[in-house]
């Protein structure tokens, strides 16, 4: 879902003083992350935008997935207080059974 954004152009339209990165990890789920978000932390990001939970609808109930989104905000703030988070809802999907859960993530993280 985020392998074609472009990070410089994004950064030009941003600021003409900071760069954007555009990290995408095909396959993860909430809790790789957690892993996977540590060598972008040491950067010392202002702001981190979160697009994760799609990877784990069908084996995990919404609840799970809301709580495991959270919890990786909340190792995101711990690491980095002064990082500004946002978490991007999750976006329908083209299996319409799965939709129904996203539905729930999104209402519960939000």
């Amino acid at each position: 879902m985020l392998k074609f954004i472009n990070s410089r152009k994004l950064s030009s339209q941003i600021s003409k003083q900071s760069l954007t990165y555009v990290k995408a990890f095909p396959g993860a789920t909430v809790e790789d992350m957690s892993d996977y978000i540590m060598p972008s932390l040491r950067r010392k990001p202002e702001e981190v935008i979160l697009h994760v939970g799609t990877n784990n609808l069908k084996s995990s109930k919404p609840r799970e997935i809301a709580e495991g989104i959270v919890n990786l905000a909340l190792k995101i703030q711990n690491h980095s207080p002064d990082c500004k988070i946002t978490i991007s809802s999750l976006i329908s999907r083209s299996d319409q059974t799965l939709n129904g859960k996203i539905k729930d993530v999104n209402k519960i993280v939000n």
